[in-house]
């Protein structure tokens, strides 16, 4: 399912994109989704990984770059705020609180803000800690604190939420371009992700 706002023209929201043409999303309701299939239940590991470029010098907010966390049907999140960047992995069986996940450096200053593109990615091992989780920019590793608060995680669970790109519970809509997005069912290491 796509929400282009677009009824005429599928075309008008493809845009040069980091290797060929990538997907432009609005800031405001421009998304995609994907509906539910069992090959997206990525519990025993995952690596998120797109090429994404701010269309505007002042993002800010939660904006989603791929995530599948419907209302009540949570398995994963990745995120793009205007100062940081975060990578969740949640447990649906166990409440609200059953999350684990690690939260990036401040970028605020450096990047996502500058209208360039940026290789983003966000990695799992399949384990139970905060130190489970990786995000890397631009081949670099970023992640410097727990995203908390977190209490009884135990395993990603198999939810029929759909995958959404370019936003976050169908609000908090990116401001930009995704290319080359990817949904590795395996954590994949430093060296991979720097290739």
């Amino acid at each position: 399912t796509r929400n282009f706002n677009s009824t005429s023209d599928f075309g008008r929201n493809f845009t040069e994109g980091k290797f060929g043409k990538g997907l432009v999303f609005d800031g405001l309701n421009d998304h995609v989704n994907v509906s539910d299939n069992d090959e997206f239940t990525l519990a025993s590991g995952f690596t998120l990984e797109a090429w994404v470029k701010s269309t505007t010098s002042s993002l800010s907010g939660n904006n989603g770059i791929i995530n599948k966390d419907d209302s009540g049907q949570r398995e994963f999140q990745f995120l793009i705020g205007g100062s940081f960047m975060d990578c969740v992995a949640l447990d649906n069986d166990n409440g609200a609180t059953a999350y684990i996940g690690r939260r990036s450096s401040d970028h605020k200053n450096s990047f996502f803000n500058d209208l360039a593109w940026h290789h983003v990615s966000c990695t799992y091992d399949g384990g139970a800690g905060h130190s489970s989780l990786k995000i890397y920019v631009d081949g670099a590793r970023v992640d410097k604190t727990d995203y908390t608060p977190a209490s009884g995680f135990a395993a990603i669970r198999n939810t029929a939420s759909s995958v959404t790109i370019g936003s976050f519970r169908s609000e908090n809509f990116f401001n930009g371009a995704i290319d080359e997005l990817s949904i590795w069912n395996v954590s994949l290491s430093a060296e991979d992700i720097q290739r």
